[in-house]
């Protein structure tokens, strides 16, 4: 069966956006249903990266997206001819205009081509909007509305998509990178490993504008963390990137985690650095091998949460507000309601806590696995599977391999 894939990233500095596109792989592949599987990926890179080695048995097509180019179109209209559906995630939260008005616009385009075919477009689950533009808004609406099926992640997507005018088709369920495999290995040393997942984003943001209008101060709430926690010999402090150094960019790209990480290196040169993750799994890896993590990016606190290991996000916009309200986790930073010291004493309070924390993971993966058993089902009736059976426990869990 062939499905068109958009939106997905597989080969990215940021591994947040690899975590959804690895899941969905993963998910996929573990439906016999779709076998055998072949993938056309609408890519904003030359490269799919890592995945075609990881499934030899599926066959990958990557179709780089230049929508100014009239043979895109045609390229993409082939492809159309015998795809089962077309899947749309936007990144997991970038079906928007306050990125721009030509990447809407773009990523847009290729939806609403999809949109007016025969081909069933789904929008997998994302966030969605804002649309601050009035012309933005009528376009996102009536591509939300010829969708065949419109998922969202959390409910706060769910009622902001009914707020525009949008109520039928849709199905509020989760974030799919919970869903990412990962592989824990047994523990070499005796020391409690805390994870501090520092964000170039806010390290970069914190020092010019604070756009993101924080009370924290998070260069300072960093380092007087880490200046705390180095104190404690039971620590072994691992200091976790998320959106790593890539060439096309350069290491002094604003949202590049690992050039924070080195001027705290500077400081605290005890602190393990890990450097080398070549996909999302090698992250996940890696965060679900840690005892603790404090992590700003969404999808490393989502790759600790789902592996079993306590974490306290660090909150900087909604889209944590709905993942996290939704499983009623409380232990979470809301950087933009308190200040800097009092992050940095439930920072200390929550490591003090960590079985607890387990505790609250252990029902909201509840809440997420029922979810995602109705998702999976609903998913396959959408491609054109109306009469299955009901979704095995081996491919509707977050599988450990």
């Amino acid at each position: 069966m062939k499905i068109i894939l958009l939106g997905f990233e597989f080969e990215s500095s940021n591994k947040g956006c690899e975590a959804l596109s690895y899941s969905v792989m993963s998910l996929l592949d573990l439906m016999e249903e779709l076998k055998p599987l072949e993938i056309v990926n609408i890519n904003i890179h030359e490269s799919m990266g890592e995945l075609p080695a990881l499934y030899p048995n599926v066959k990958f097509t990557n179709l780089r997206m230049k929508t100014k180019r009239p043979s895109f179109w045609g390229a993409l209209r082939k492809e159309m001819r015998n795809s089962i559906a077309a899947l749309d995630i936007t990144h997991g939260d970038s079906f928007s205009d306050i990125y721009g008005k030509s990447w809407f616009a773009n990523t847009t385009a290729v939806k609403t081509f999809i949109a007016y075919s025969k081909v069933p477009l789904i929008l997998m689950p994302q966030t969605y909007g804002p649309f601050e533009a009035k012309w933005a808004k009528v376009w996102a609406k009536n591509v939300i509305k010829r969708a065949s099926k419109v998922f969202t992640r959390d409910n706060l997507s769910l009622d902001y998509l009914k707020s525009i005018g949008i109520k039928k088709n849709i199905e509020n369920t989760i974030d799919l990178a919970f869903m990412l495999p990962y592989k824990k290995e047994s523990s070499k040393s005796d020391k409690i490993r805390i994870g501090l997942n520092v964000s170039g984003l806010l390290w970069d943001d914190c020092k010019k504008d604070n756009r993101f209008g924080l009370k924290v101060n998070y260069v300072k709430y960093c380092n007087e963390v880490l200046a705390r926690l180095i104190q404690n010999d039971k620590y072994e402090i691992h200091l976790v990137p998320h959106v790593l150094n890539d060439p096309r960019e350069g290491e002094e790209f604003f949202e590049n985690d690992s050039k924070a990480i080195r001027e705290l290196m500077i400081e605290f040169p005890t602190c393990v650095f890990p450097n080398n993750f070549k996909t999302a799994l090698d992250a996940k890896n890696y965060i679900c091998n840690l005892d603790f993590l404090v992590a700003p990016r969404m999808h490393a606190s989502i790759a600790a949460f789902s592996s079993g290991v306590a974490v306290l996000p660090f909150a900087y916009s909604r889209k944590f507000d709905g993942v996290y309200g939704d499983m009623k986790y409380e232990h979470v930073i809301y950087a933009k309601n308190i200040g800097t010291e009092e992050a940095i004493e439930k920072t200390i309070l929550s490591i003090a806590n960590i079985q607890l924390l387990k505790s609250d993971e252990k029902y909201g993966m509840g809440v997420i696995n029922a979810k995602h058993d109705i998702f999976c089902k609903s998913l396959l009736e959408n491609v054109g599977y109306y009469e299955v059976a009901e979704p095995s426990a081996q491919n509707q869990r977050n599988i450990q391999l």
